[in-house]
């Protein structure tokens, strides 16, 4: 079990309905999600943003 303590994000509410806007849009229905984190020096917590690779 992964578990956020071990440096793996959670995803509480994805957006997944935008990405699927967008695929229907660009009719390609294969898509990877992922995540990259922004760096805050001396930061406890940060924010991540998603990102959907067609």
């Amino acid at each position: 079990m992964l578990i956020p303590m071990w440096g793996t994000p959670t995803v509480d509410n994805g957006y997944y309905l935008e990405v699927a806007e967008v695929a229907a849009r660009l009719q390609r229905w294969e898509f990877m999600v992922s995540w990259t984190m922004m760096q805050i020096p001396n930061g406890t917590a940060t924010p991540f943003m998603g990102l959907a690779t067609f």
